[in-house]
């Protein structure tokens, strides 16, 4: 039937989409017979009041709270009820996305001097351009994973690290640098092209596996439970995170897991600063014994030492700047053999 276009349908009241004031059926709540609704202020009276407290209902676990999180248990962003299912799963799955502690020998033109230079290289560019320290964390842990299934020449090693960095910014930054940031940094020794065709081959060798849990996280958990996590950060938090930093760079400490590297680091720096090293909350926390993390401890004290003499120092001024509480000029402990 045509469309009544007619005087009256002139001056029928159009009805705009979400316009329901003019619709008789919603002017009655259902089932009351004809009672007027609430109005609408009334039923939405303090909306930000109504979210925190759905928000402080959810933040309430239902089991007993680890006295180490009691602080947090208000705080939704904290996810409280969770954290023991969530640190449980970093544990299961930290040695699922690691490279070999020997993929280096099957490199034909690059070695682990090489690789340490790169990483010296990137910390200065992750500085430069203001990022996450995860994203620093990532960086590296793509470069070794795709250096175990691809052999590279020399010449292409500056090309993975710029390519690694690219690609962990847009996993983890909320204003990632641009492609044509990475060709300016690198001099321009790679094209906006060769860039971005690394990153579809290294994405493609990865299996676009990029959540990997890493030792700065650990580190986060580890430095809260031993009491030295705080807003100002303290000289042990960060000497801590000074200690795990520089194991990015010697590829020997690829034998340990993420979270024996935590572990050590905050065992070092608790006994660096003078504090007991090791506590029973420590212990059950990391699930590890003293004598099970005291080797991976040896080997980053004597990182520890050799900093200062060593030709890459990207890490070591870095921790030197006042806003890091200067903590690499901090002597090294000594540690029993």
């Amino acid at each position: 039937m045509p469309p009544n276009d007619g005087p009256a349908a002139a001056t029928r009241a159009r009805v705009a989409l979400g316009d329901i004031s003019k619709r008789p059926e919603h002017n009655k709540a259902i089932g009351q017979l004809g009672k007027p609704l609430e109005p609408a202020k009334k039923a939405l009276a303090k909306p930000r009041d109504n979210l925190a407290n759905a928000f402080e209902t959810l933040a309430v676990p239902s089991k007993e709270v680890d006295k180490v999180d009691i602080p947090d248990v208000q705080d939704a962003q904290s996810v409280v009820p969770y954290l023991q299912e969530i640190h449980d799963h970093y544990r299961k799955s930290e040695a699922i996305h690691l490279a070999a502690s020997t993929y280096i020998t099957k490199q034909e033109d690059i070695n682990e001097k090489m690789r340490a230079i790169l990483i010296d290289w990137l910390v200065e560019v992750h500085l430069k351009f203001k990022l996450m320290p995860e994203t620093l964390y990532l960086t590296v842990n793509l470069i070794d994973r795709y250096l175990e299934k691809e052999k590279i020449k020399r010449s292409h090693l500056q090309l993975v690290g710029v390519t690694a960095m690219f690609i962990s910014s847009k996993y983890e930054e909320i204003y990632a640098p641009e492609c044509r940031d990475f060709v300016y940094i690198s001099d321009k020794a790679y094209t906006r092209e060769q860039i971005l065709k690394m990153e579809g081959d290294m994405l493609s060798k990865l299996n676009f596996q990029l959540t990997t849990p890493n030792s700065l996280l650990f580190l986060k958990r580890f430095v809260k439970v031993a009491g030295v996590h705080a807003n100002p950060r303290t000289k042990t938090d960060l000497l801590a995170n000074y200690l795990v930093e520089l194991t990015l760079q010697d590829y020997k400490m690829l034998k340990y897991l993420p979270s024996q590297i935590a572990a050590a680091a905050t065992y070092l720096s608790l006994k660096t600063m003078g504090a007991n090293p090791w506590s029973s909350e420590l212990q059950q926390h990391t699930c590890y014994t003293e004598a099970a993390i005291l080797p991976c401890v040896r080997d980053m004290n004597q990182l520890h030492k050799n900093a200062a003499a060593n030709n890459l120092q990207a890490v070591r001024k870095k921790y030197a700047q006042e806003k890091h509480g200067s903590v690499s000029g901090i002597p090294p402990v000594e540690i029993a053999p």
